[in-house]
């Protein structure tokens, strides 16, 4: 997968847009914030003013008729008619959640658009064209996405860091950052959530070939997929990222942005097993920025700074442990004015967070 530096890009304003923005405004529009902000075509401004972040490329196999799909990056062009451009795909709907719980699920030939919290995009040329109220398509989000032949949707986009919010006692839409290489089974990934390890219910449910949502039979050996979309129920509050989670420093959102005066970040890791885990960092492209990971040496009293030139094992994270990563930027090794890389971190589990890192010259 090549990672490289986003143009600038100007996202065209449609009137599809504007009248979106309206309905924004006369708050009918119940969108997340991060939804929001790509919608509007803010995300530079929330989320890491400035320099764009790193592109990348996710390839989706689809199949003819309706898919579960989630969405890791943020597409060059949201608008739906340029993000399915030379792709089979005639239909799109997404969930947003509302004040009220999703207590029941229903399959896509029941057409669950139609009702409260759905927004649905429509091709061109079909009669429901006209009522398409789905604007963007933005990464971090699950789609149902219906094809009329199969395919591989390719989306060109920037990398974007997202973390799942659950809507309490709920059904939530949602993917999940798994390896493609080591993907986690369905018990592996919530094998830390007490929640879902206490409840017999069935909490996890997929789209099978015949397109109905059925709840995952085997959890202990089914396995995630990386750009799959499941609903999940969720028993009470919870902030459960998965076996590895990372808080980015306080109001920071989507991205870490050293800007033109930064100097270090710190990121909150933290195992969320009942086991250790072992921890690895990795930086693509690893000369786009001179980034360095600050080791502490406990017998020496002192700290010791470790090039992410090439991935680097952090060691095992105990049970229950957390741990902050500070990371620093070295401006005078900076061959560039500005640059912009993906920290990878990925677990022996099958976590695989991807988080966008920029800076520039003063």
């Amino acid at each position: 997968m090549a990672i490289r530096s986003s143009p600038s890009l100007v996202r065209p304003v449609a009137l599809s847009l504007l009248m979106s923005t309206v309905s924004f405004l006369r708050g009918e529009v119940r969108r997340p914030l991060p939804a929001l902000i790509a919608l509007l075509g803010l995300a530079g401004v929330a989320e890491g003013a400035g320099f764009p972040g790193p592109s990348d490329t996710q390839n989706i196999g689809l199949r003819s008729g309706w898919n579960a799909v989630f969405v890791h990056l943020d597409p060059v062009d949201p608008a739906p008619a340029a993000v399915f451009a030379n792709v089979p795909v005639d239909k799109v709907a997404a969930y947003f959640p509302t004040r009220t719980p999703v207590e029941f699920i229903q399959d896509p030939a029941s057409e669950p658009w139609k009702q409260p919290g759905w927004r649905a995009w429509f091709a061109p040329g079909l009669p429901e064209a006209a009522i398409s109220d789905l604007h963007a398509i933005t990464g971090g989000e699950a789609y149902l996405v219906h094809a009329t032949a199969a395919a591989t949707w390719t989306i060109e986009g920037t990398v974007i860091f997202r973390p799942t919010r659950w809507r309490a006692d709920s059904f939530n839409f949602v993917g999940f950052p798994v390896d493609p290489a080591n993907p986690p089974t369905i018990q592996g990934w919530f094998a830390g959530w007490t929640a879902y390890l206490s409840t017999t219910r069935n909490l996890v449910y997929t789209l099978d070939t015949t397109e109905r949502w059925v709840p995952v039979a085997r959890p202990t050996t089914t396995v995630i997929q990386p750009n799959a979309a499941y609903w999940v129920f969720c028993p009470g509050a919870s902030d459960y990222q998965g076996p590895l989670s990372v808080v980015l420093p306080h109001g920071v959102q989507g991205r870490l942005d050293f800007g033109d005066v930064g100097e270090s970040q710190i990121l909150k890791l933290a195992n969320n097993l009942p086991h250790p885990v072992d921890v690895a960092l990795t930086l693509s492209p690893a000369t786009a920025l001179p980034l360095a990971y600050e080791q502490r040496l406990p017998e020496l009293g002192d700290t010791m700074r470790v090039g992410l030139t090439t991935p680097w094992r952090l060691g095992p994270l105990e049970r229950g442990e957390a741990q902050s990563l500070r990371l620093v930027l070295d401006r005078a090794a900076m061959s560039q004015p500005a640059g912009a890389a993906v920290l990878t971190l990925s677990d022996d589990v099958g976590s695989l967070i991807r988080i966008p890192v920029t800076g520039k010259l003063p």
